[in-house]
């Protein structure tokens, strides 16, 4: 056989890998020296035992777009097998409808899925519900629209690619954007074609007559991951009674009696979900004694989680409207014409762009000012701004990172309530969340990590996070029963039952409470199934 030829520098960095398993999906980058026999090795950091799916996800610059091509796991190799053979652990990959011999390298990859008609991806906001608490992250969301692809946006907000991929890395881990098919406008005069089930256009499965419908209840349940006050369309200082006629007000519009039988775009389930919510908003405003304790989390919320006003506001996302041709995208010249050159990444400099460095510069100067008021939370939104922005000076760095671990530690016993809050609130990523920020400010309590561990367990969350603070937590007092059993019940959502029984008659072991000893007895029996 012939050596390969080598990799085309244009994919060889651009291509990663999206691993899933139960509750967990992550991309990761790869590269590929040798595809002849129709499949490629992944090499992982992690378990490849808990891994169910994975797709090779390549980005081809001179289109701005991704090949999504899906693949099967063949060739497990467990880290215990690997290390038996002096191997690294992973598995490998078989393209599907390939053949040995089809393809020599990267380049007669990119081809044959080009002709083999690949779905050609372009990031789009999804219909999940979640609350954002990183000005970036929000920004990022305006500049998508179902038909940019990655680059696009970059230029449409005036970011830097690198950050713009990050940050839709991001909210896709979250599931707040998807990589989709992109939107096809047609020509103007004539109607959109909106992407199935979005807000602004029901499926076209839904009847006229329960459009309006449709698009009233799916407005209400993106809007209700706010606070309960929004929910219930009062305002904070609202009395009683108030509250009492919005509700009913609420509940007629949305109970579930009103979309009995309409199963048609999801008409009946969305409005018993927009009915929970708001008899949750009312039972939480409607009794003194909770809505205090909600408001003094509102308040905390609001004073540690916003993010302060930019130093310079970001502008307003051109929208551009796509040819029906796809093609490379194209840079607008200061004449607002497009020009043929693709778009490029802004190179990395030996220093950092001015206009960068004036932000560092000022966030960090802002934030020690407020730490040294004596106000934690202002110099901690301060910081966060700076994690968006690409820079890298070590004279910066050093006071940066001086600066938030001695934020951090002051905002501990805060992030804490506002966790315990959420946790009784069974918000649990939120209280996963709040409970990092306490990791953050303590990070050698065992207890926190493993109560961010047990919150992202409950939410149903990256079983990869989960495991890594559980881990931790085991790590640092190793003797505690209640620490091993978290990391037990991580490795057994994730299907690694020896592992899971090995920390599981540890935490038996271990424990001094015989109500709990039983307990582990149970949840240890069930793993030998």
């Amino acid at each position: 056989m012939s050596a390969p030829k080598p990799l085309a520098r244009r994919y060889s960095t651009k291509f990663s890998v999206l691993l899933r398993c139960e509750g967990w999906q992550e991309y990761q980058p790869f590269d590929a020296t040798d595809l002849s026999r129709g499949g490629i090795f992944i090499a992982t950091a992690y378990s490849p035992e808990i891994f169910t799916e994975a797709d090779i996800r390549i980005q081809l610059p001179e289109e701005g777009q991704f090949l999504a091509l899906s693949t099967r796991i063949v060739h497990l190799i467990p880290e215990a097998k690997a290390a038996e053979i002096g191997i690294a652990a992973g598995f490998g990959l078989q393209f599907d409808s390939l053949s040995r011999g089809q393809i020599q390298d990267v380049d007669d990859l990119v081809e044959w899925a080009k002709l083999n008609d690949p779905k050609r991806c372009v990031p789009a906001v999804t219909d999940a519900k979640g609350s954002i608490d990183d000005l970036m992250l929000v920004y990022v969301l305006t500049g998508i629209d179902g038909t940019r692809c990655v680059e696009a946006i970059a230029e449409a907000l005036a970011m830097d690619l690198k950050v713009v991929d990050r940050m839709l890395t991001e909210l896709a881990r979250r599931g707040l954007v998807d990589w989709v098919w992109p939107v096809q406008r047609s020509t103007a005069g004539s109607r959109n074609t909106l992407q199935p089930g979005s807000a602004e256009s029901p499926s076209s499965d839904v009847p006229a007559r329960d459009a309006e419908q449709l698009r009233e209840v799916t407005a209400f349940l993106k809007m209700s991951e706010t606070d309960h006050y929004s929910v219930l369309g009062v305002a904070a200082d609202a009395t009683k009674k108030a509250i009492r006629e919005a509700y009913f007000a609420g509940v007629s519009r949305f109970h579930p009696e009103r979309a009995v039988g309409k199963t048609a775009g999801g008409i009946q389930q969305k409005h018993s979900a927009a009915f929970t919510r708001i008899s949750e908003a009312y039972a939480t405003l409607s009794h003194a004694h909770t809505r205090s304790q909600y408001d003094e989390y509102l308040r905390r919320v609001g004073k540690i989680g916003r993010p302060t006003q930019p130093v310079a506001k970001p502008s307003r996302p051109r929208r551009r409207e796509p040819s029906g041709v796809r093609g490379p995208p194209r840079q607008i010249n200061r004449r607002g014409r497009h020009s043929a050159t693709p778009i490029q990444g802004k190179k990395k400099t030996g220093s950092d762009p001015p206009q960068s460095l004036d932000l560092v510069r000022t966030y960090l100067e802002r934030a020690t000012k407020a730490h040294a008021d004596g106000n934690a939370a202002e110099a901690a939104q301060s910081l966060s701004l700076l994690d968006a922005l690409d820079w890298n000076r070590p004279e910066l760095r050093e006071h940066y990172e001086r600066l938030s671990r001695e934020i951090a530690v002051e905002l501990a016993p805060t992030y804490e309530k506002q966790a315990l809050y959420e946790q009784k609130q069974q918000k649990w990523d939120k209280a996963a969340k709040s409970w990092k920020r306490v990791c953050l400010g303590r990070p050698r309590i065992a207890a926190c990590h493993r109560q961010v561990a047990e919150a992202i367990l409950a939410a149903g969350g990256d079983l990869h996070d989960a495991g890594k603070y559980a881990s931790h937590a085991a790590k640092l007092e190793p003797t505690e029963p209640q620490n091993r059993r978290t990391l037990g019940h991580v490795y057994l959502k994730a299907g690694l039952g020896l592992n899971a029984r090995r920390e599981l008659e540890a935490a038996v072991k271990l424990s001094r409470d015989s109500n709990e000893s039983a307990e582990l007895l149970e949840e240890l029996w069930s793993t030998a199934g």
